[in-house]
């Protein structure tokens, strides 16, 4: 990985820097507890069927040309995503903290938290999060100082044909309860945000 990143093979494409995506995963379904890591779910029918669940949280390089998983961690079966965020990213900050891989962390809404948030900035990196309409006091506050920044702002469009949407460049709040927070930092006023 360090070397594919010597020789330039990871370079940012589409942004001036680089973006590492923090997310949730569940890599296998089954009928069994196979290892200790496992999370016992349940149908929705009416036995309440039991099955378990092996989840990871992994950290991707979605800036390089082809994203590539930096590192992935499993999440113990007594806890959640958001639990182990910490420890992921300080294995990922211990091995590629001092190299300019990447500048931006963008989460999905899982990980929306002060304490991740603090984490991030105080490492000298952007973030950005998903943020949902379940976190309503942070919600409010993220529609009372986006959402004038989004009704002015010039759009464009992303994609093309039935799958096109129309973006902003500026951090936006749906009315779906849908959103992003982000801490513009350097990194991000580079990329004209």
């Amino acid at each position: 990985m360090h070397a594919e990143h010597r020789r330039k093979a990871l370079e940012p494409r589409g942004l001036p820097v680089g973006v590492l995506a923090f997310d949730g995963r569940t890599i296998w379904t089954g009928n069994e507890k196979v290892n200790g890591y496992c999370q016992r779910s349940h149908k929705d029918d009416k036995a309440k069927t039991p099955y378990w669940q092996f989840r990871v949280v992994r950290a991707v390089l979605v800036s390089s040309a082809a994203p590539i998983c930096v590192h992935e961690e499993p999440v113990p079966a007594e806890t959640n995503e958001m639990a182990v965020f910490a420890s992921v990213y300080e294995t990922v900050l211990q091995e590629f903290g001092r190299s300019d891989l990447f500048e931006i962390v963008s989460c999905d809404a899982g990980f929306c938290s002060l304490e991740n948030a603090t984490r991030i900035h105080e490492s000298g990196k952007a973030y950005v999060f998903g943020l949902k309409a379940n976190q309503p006091k942070l919600y409010k506050e993220a529609q009372r100082i986006l959402l004038p920044m989004a009704q002015g702002a010039p759009k464009g469009r992303d994609g093309v044909g039935e799958g096109a949407r129309d973006v902003c460049p500026v951090p936006a709040v749906a009315d779906s309860g849908d959103a992003r927070v982000a801490r513009v930092g350097p990194p991000l006023a580079r990329c004209g945000l």
